[in-house]
């Protein structure tokens, strides 16, 4: 009965030392101008430092993705998140090195109230450390 009490406070003492563990700096959003293409180059900057850093960073990457958000019902606005997502992505791969990292991109049709959302595209990593399931040994830093 003793080693029973002892091993629940031993217990009981060690749960405050376990923590959660959260990776966190694996989105980063890239904003266009309306009704462009083209990402300017204040966007092209800091998307390079983000992506560069996860990159080269102590997590890597496993893969990348970029996904964004159009009009339903609405071809012209699809094309042109098409044209975005596409120009993020090229510029990720461009930045790979010729690593082969897979990459996957998504335009999904959603009615939002906030219409700065369709001027966003959404680019992410997911980390080496997901292979190993050792993301929780790394401090990964966020950008944004």
């Amino acid at each position: 009965m003793k080693i029973r009490i002892l091993v629940a406070c031993f217990l009981l003492a060690a749960a405050p030392l376990a923590t959660a563990c959260k990776v966190y700096g694996l989105e980063h959003e890239v904003n266009f101008q309306e009704g462009s293409a083209t990402i300017s180059a204040s966007e092209i900057r800091t998307l390079i430092d983000w992506y560069l850093n996860k990159r080269d960073g102590r997590e890597g990457v496993l893969e990348a993705y970029v996904s964004a958000y159009s009009r339903p019902n609405d071809p012209v606005s699809t094309k042109l998140t098409q044209e975005r997502v596409k120009a993020v992505a090229d510029l990720i791969r461009a930045m790979s090195e010729g690593r082969s990292i897979p990459m996957r991109a998504n335009v999904e049709a959603v009615a939002t109230p906030r219409a700065e959302a369709y001027s966003t595209v959404v680019a992410g990593t997911q980390p080496m450390c997901l292979k190993t399931k050792s993301c929780c040994a790394l401090e990964i830093q966020g950008s944004q």
